[in-house]
């Protein structure tokens, strides 16, 4: 057809730019062999409906022979909402946390072992266990995970570890790390995940972790991601949950989030956090390498009740145990009367500047000193931010602590 021309049959719009004009009435157009248009006879003949709904209603006409599209927008009732039953298995884990067709963010900063705990719960969920890091598991389910942080060195030792790698295969699998980032702009990987969905079945989709599916965690990125997320889960058929493991952002100088303020230090845009469901932040309860204890944190979760933080020690198998002797006054930096280890405790400990030691063997002995829990010795050793970091300095090359000039000097003065 000549641009111009609108073609209620076919549905074809007119050209806007108004190069062409329709013909004057009762002027004779030449034939255009290379379009023909049917007579309305002809066409009545094939699909009557059509033609009928044009004479109805020019706009329908439009419309009249397309299939019949799902809206777009659905508006209830209010008593067809109050008799909304949800369905059977709707929720896989704690009030709401993480539940089906609905976003779940599990955050924290690198090398807490976010994969670990995200792990964890994927095996849990599959050996059809019913608690993970203290929250319920509604019910055994399966697990997809795409990640791109672990070659198959670091999984094969994970699953080894396990010893019944072989009777978690029905509800567990596990990407190979692809070469570069997790490309979900890339049409050719969205249909293969997709596919991989649709023939697995998954409860919960695990994306680990995000910034590995953006070159850039703005608004506009973040969007685009969510909405290919979203459309991969609408296509699969059991309506999975999606959890994304994100990064915290890093720490600033002064920074004191606890509770829902931990939502605020998620890493990019507000549209992330907004977008979510359901978020958990995952903390190192201190600074020290070799101090195993995290702290896990429901800053978000709007369709069910917040429940109260808890501290965890990582195992050597690489899950999760509770730690019921955790100090929660150490961890929350309070001092004052109520602190168990008091700036003459650190003296003692370094014998006034006559002793130095590394920071395990000095942790145990402050906790013998002051019966302080492990992560407040921890705490309080902490050189850099910890409450007595003033007192405190490294001897780098022997790998030990000891006191500074500052600590030296306050011996000196209660001496005196």
């Amino acid at each position: 057809m000549s641009a111009g021309f609108y073609d209620p049959l076919s549905g074809d719009d007119p050209d806007e730019s108004g190069a062409e004009q329709l013909p004057a009435r009762g002027a004779v157009e030449e034939p255009n062999e290379a379009v023909t248009i049917p007579a309305v006879a002809d066409v009545a003949e094939e699909n009557p409906a059509k033609v009928e709904a044009l004479r109805a209603d020019p706009a329908e006409g439009r419309r009249a022979g397309k299939e019949k599209r799902k809206p777009m927008i659905e508006f209830l009732r209010p008593s067809e909402i109050a008799e909304y039953v949800t369905p059977e298995n709707h929720f896989l884990v704690g009030d709401s946390l993480i539940q089906r067709g609905a976003l779940t963010i599990f955050a924290g900063p690198g090398g807490v072992g976010k994969s670990r705990a995200v792990f964890s719960l994927a095996v849990s969920a599959a050996r059809g266990e019913s608690n993970w890091m203290g929250f319920p598991i509604h019910f055994g389910f399966k697990t997809m995970v795409v990640q791109s942080e672990n070659g198959l060195p670091r999984l094969s030792k994970d699953f080894q570890k396990l010893g019944d790698a072989a009777g978690l295969d029905g509800r567990l699998i596990v990407s190979a790390p692809p070469d570069g980032m997790i490309a979900m702009k890339n049409l050719n990987f969205r249909d293969d995940l997709t596919a991989a969905a649709r023939e697995f079945g998954p409860d919960m989709i695990v994306f680990d972790p995000l910034n590995s599916m953006v070159s850039d965690s703005q608004e506009r990125d973040i969007i685009e991601l969510l909405a290919y997320l979203r459309q991969i889960a609408g296509e699969v058929g059991t309506n999975p949950a999606l959890l994304v493991v994100h990064h915290l952002r890093k720490p600033r100088e002064g920074d004191k989030h606890r509770g829902r303020s931990m939502a605020n230090l998620l890493a990019g845009s507000y549209v992330i956090t907004s977008s979510a469901r359901a978020v958990m932040t995952l903390q190192a309860a201190t600074d020290a390498e070799d101090d195993p204890h995290t702290v896990l944190t429901v800053a978000k979760c709007n369709d069910g009740v917040m429940a109260p933080r808890s501290a965890w020690r990582r195992t050597d198998g690489g899950f999760f145990a509770h730690a019921d002797d955790f100090d929660w006054t150490a961890f929350d930096g309070q001092s004052g009367p109520m602190a168990k280890i008091r700036e003459e405790h650190i003296l003692r400990l370094f014998d006034y500047g006559a002793r130095t030691m590394t920071q395990a063997a000095g942790a145990k002995k402050l906790q013998e000193l002051t019966d302080c829990g492990r992560s407040a010795a921890y705490s309080a050793l902490d050189y850099q931010k910890g409450r007595f970091a003033e007192l405190i300095e490294p001897d780098i090359e022997s790998g030990v602590i000891r006191l500074s000039a500052a600590g030296i000097k306050r011996s000196q003065d209660d001496e005196d």
